[in-house]
């Protein structure tokens, strides 16, 4: 549960940071715009995660948060946030994923700016 609670935050924490993005800028420029496969990505999460109990917001929301999120990363940014949800959705259990810690580890560090 742990993992999936992660994934969620650093969804929920890119969405703050895309928020503050959009109100502190009108450059659209070198960043943002991220990735539509990374968002499929994001959205199957939110399907298969739909359900279970570790699950923090329903599908809709966390498809809302994925949507915010994907529009506001840089391709690089992006690519991490599509590895860490398509190695959730190869474990056979979203909520339980400690197979996929690196590309979490990575995809936060995207969001923090690292």
């Amino acid at each position: 549960m742990r993992h999936f609670e992660r994934a969620i935050w650093v969804a929920v924490v890119g969405c703050v940071f895309s928020c503050f993005g959009a109100c502190g800028s009108d450059d659209e420029g070198s960043s943002g715009g991220g990735s539509s496969a990374a968002l499929a990505s994001c959205n199957q999460f939110c399907d298969k995660s739909a359900g279970k109990s570790c699950q923090l917001v329903d599908a809709a929301t966390c498809k809302q948060i994925c949507s915010a999120l994907m529009q506001s990363l840089d391709a690089s940014c992006a690519a991490k946030q599509k590895a860490m949800y398509d190695c959730q959705l190869a474990q056979s259990d979203v909520c339980n994923t400690p197979a996929c810690q690196t590309q979490t580890d990575e995809a936060s560090a995207c969001l923090s700016g690292g």
